[in-house]
């Protein structure tokens, strides 16, 4: 809690002394200008990244991919993008390297506990599991045995006798 602490007031001092010291060298306006294309940047990511991490995590739940890689890179660009609207150069230097591939993927391993093996593969065998596979075979698949009672159209608990309101489950045909 202390380390927060600390950064939370560093962080700030960090981004003053930056900009005091760019705007000395490259003047006023253009260090405004610096920081509005910035934060036009993070906007523009925000909107096309987000979509696009969006339609990743789709694609890998429909064809039973682990969803984790795509949503970890969507929060990442939206934790970049979000940086870079927020004025200030250390934030913005910071945003950009989480942009980076090899940042990303070093992220989800130290996300996930992954350790680098010898041959550069990673992994400590806790992958993905879940999904849309349960238990090596695929969901549809799967058998859910369990006991039911049709109820014909006149017995009670149809929903037209009035003692229970149908409920999305129940069939209203007559069939």
């Amino acid at each position: 809690m202390t380390w927060i602490r600390l950064a939370l007031i560093a962080l700030p001092l960090v981004e003053i002394a930056l900009f005091v010291e760019i705007g000395s060298r490259i003047g006023a306006w253009a260090t405004i200008g610096l920081v509005l294309l910035a934060a036009v940047a993070g906007v523009l990511l925000l909107r096309g990244g987000g979509m696009l991490a969006l339609a990743q995590v789709r694609a890998a739940l429909r064809e039973g991919r682990d969803p984790g890689a795509g949503m970890l890179r969507g929060g990442l660009v939206l934790l970049a993008a979000l940086l870079l609207i927020v004025p200030g150069f250390f934030s913005d230097a910071v945003a950009l390297v989480l942009l980076l591939p090899p940042v990303q993927r070093l992220v989800a391993r130290r996300l996930r506990g992954d350790r680098e093996t010898g041959d550069g593969r990673a992994g400590d065998g806790r992958g993905f599991r879940g999904g849309s596979r349960a238990g090596g075979r695929a969901a549809h698949d799967m058998v859910i045995e369990g006991e039911f009672t049709e109820l014909g159209p006149e017995e009670p608990g149809d929903g037209r006798d009035g003692r229970r309101p149908p409920s999305g489950w129940t069939r209203h045909d007559g069939a």
